[in-house]
């Protein structure tokens, strides 16, 4: 009778070790392939950043240069020991829009707008899996992606040290005057808008580029219509302002190219016309119809104002420097190159009033003062400032060749993930 029931004990221990081998590899197939599985996805992951990061790099070349650019960075991973291995059409070209978090793919046929990200799709099916194929699951797949930005997260455009309002609708975009005109070159989604504190728009935006604010900002949009192509949030802002002096420009400039046009002029004004920058204190008043004509070079006054039908034209790469406050008005300041880096306004105030009814081609550095800009004109170039107040709707072509030399970088891309 014990050699039975010893005999029944050691068939019971046989089957409860074999149903606890079974349970045992079942867990060791977890754990090793989901393992396996993991890491892979993280492989892969890493792939398709790095791949997407590479193809925004050279979207400002065109989109094939973006993708073969994609296709390479991709093949310098590897996945499970192997190099991944992308396909150009894994590769989509499209735009990112911040607020929705949605990127929308393009086709390759031309677009008004240069697009500004690259989605990248990483796919390897039959990955082999190990214990698993005991259950009868010898492989599995993966699928990743990543989503990059061309040129995001600097103030690449217009910026505000302490704050923008706008009382209308706020346009944006940019282009890069090296290349050609505004309307004969391309057109880009740096058009960033940025302060180191909040923005607050009173309309509508459509921002091709970042809306940067600072830390403990906001951005505040009371329009319907809004559409942003770049990133939002508190990331405004690692580049200092350019720093105005016009200690030298007050000795040394070209204000005697201007010449004496009529008689007639003093502090006050122009009456029948007369020197542009009379009087020891060296202001530019032009009132009524006066213009004045800048050929090229270096200019200073200590204050500006141009009033009624006056005009200042520029005919060749020119500074101006205003040791003092600015209303700029009239007809305007008419660049007649057409050139934005042919005009650079410097100004040490505290009060700049631009309110001409002209396109403005240049950038205006004024970053003590608080700027107002009103009227119908487009803006090409960009505006530094300590405070902005735009009345009326604004549009702005970021010129990227004048920030680049404002604030350095020379065109330099740099992308970064969104998703």
């Amino acid at each position: 009778m014990m050699r039975r029931a010893s005999s029944r004990r050691r068939g019971a221990t046989v089957a409860v070790l074999a149903v606890s081998l079974t349970a045992i590899l079942g867990m060791a197939a977890l754990v090793i392939d989901l393992g396996h599985i993991y890491n892979c996805r993280t492989e892969m992951q890493n792939a398709v950043d790095a791949s997407a990061l590479a193809g925004a790099s050279g979207l400002h070349i065109s989109n094939t240069e973006a993708r073969e650019r994609a296709v390479a960075s991709a093949a310098s991973n590897t996945l499970a020991t192997e190099a991944v291995a992308l396909g150009l059409s894994d590769v989509e070209i499209g735009n990112w829009e911040w607020s929705s978090r949605s990127f929308t793919p393009i086709g390759d046929e031309p677009q008004e707008h240069q697009p500004n990200a690259t989605r990248v799709i990483g796919r390897k099916q039959g990955l082999a899996l190990f214990f698993a194929r005991i259950f009868g699951r010898h492989t599995t797949g993966i699928l990743r992606d990543a989503i990059a930005l061309a040129d995001s997260g600097r103030c690449r455009g217009i910026w505000w040290l302490e704050g923008i309002v706008a009382n209308g609708d706020v346009i944006t975009d940019s282009y890069d005057s090296r290349d050609g005109t505004y309307e004969t070159g391309v057109k880009r989604a740096n058009g960033d808008i940025c302060s180191n504190e909040s923005i607050v728009v009173n309309g509508g935006v459509n921002v091709r580029g970042d809306a940067m604010y600072g830390p403990g900002g906001d951005l505040t949009i009371n329009g319907v219509a809004n559409e942003i192509w770049g990133i939002t949030g508190e990331t405004c802002c690692a580049v200092d302002p350019p720093v105005v002096d016009a200690t030298e420009a007050s000795v040394t400039n070209n204000n005697d190219t201007i010449g004496l046009w009529l008689d007639g002029c003093d502090d006050r004004g122009c009456d029948g016309g007369g020197d542009p920058v009379p009087g020891p204190a060296d202001r530019l008043n032009l009132v009524a119809d006066e213009t004045v004509t800048l050929s090229g070079g270096t200019y200073y006054c200590s204050a500006a104002k141009v009033l009624g039908l006056a005009s200042i034209r520029v005919t060749g790469p020119s500074v101006v420097y205003i040791d003092g406050n600015a209303t700029l008005g009239g007809a305007g300041i008419i660049n007649e190159t057409g050139d934005p880096k042919n005009l650079i306004i410097y100004c040490t105030g505290t009060q700049v009033s631009f309110t001409g009814t002209s396109d403005f081609y240049g950038a205006i550095v004024a970053p003590d003062a608080d700027i107002v800009l009103q009227g119908t004109a487009d803006y090409y170039g960009t505006v530094i400032g300590q405070t902005l107040t735009m009345l009326g709707d604004f549009v702005v072509h970021v010129d990227e060749a004048v920030v680049a030399d404002l604030l350095g970088g020379d065109g330099d891309v740099a992308p970064i993930l969104v998703e």
